[in-house]
């Protein structure tokens, strides 16, 4: 949702395209994951391939940002979206998919909040981020793991 208020100007935010191009792309990967639960073909992957691809995927994804930056001169602090993630993200649904645990803590608060955090995180970080960037925090993860904690 911020996406898309900073995509039309109203986040008084310059980066408009950027927005934009980032929210298109990720109507794309929900669909992608929609066609994935419907046709159950999670299944069929491996567990130990589904490890294989998750860990070079992350790999890829640490590699992929620096190497931008030597080559294209891209920024690095802004938190981006690594395209190795998506092959990483289906590898580690897979993971979870064909993994049979007991049910514990952070299961049991997964199944119930996971929504929750899903949909107010947004608007946590719409107010959080510039809270914390007067206070001199700029770095993503630290604003994610507020978010993720006060949702």
């Amino acid at each position: 949702m911020s996406d898309i208020g900073q995509a039309f100007g109203l986040l008084k935010n310059k980066n408009e395209a950027f927005y934009l191009f980032r929210t298109l792309h990720g109507i794309s990967l929900v669909y992608i994951g929609y066609l994935l639960s419907i046709g159950n073909s999670l299944k069929d992957i491996g567990k130990k391939y589904a490890w294989v691809v998750l860990i070079i995927g992350v790999s890829l994804m640490v590699i992929e940002v620096p190497a931008l930056k030597l080559f294209s001169n891209a920024q690095t602090l802004p938190r981006q979206f690594p395209f190795f993630s998506v092959f990483s993200a289906i590898a580690l649904l897979s993971v979870c998919i064909n993994t049979n645990i007991k049910e514990g803590f952070f299961s049991k608060a997964g199944r119930d909040y996971s929504l929750g955090i899903y949909l107010i995180h947004p608007f946590i970080l719409y107010f959080m981020v510039p809270y914390l960037n007067r206070h001199g925090i700029n770095i993503s993860i630290v604003n994610l793991i507020f978010s993720f904690i006060i949702s």
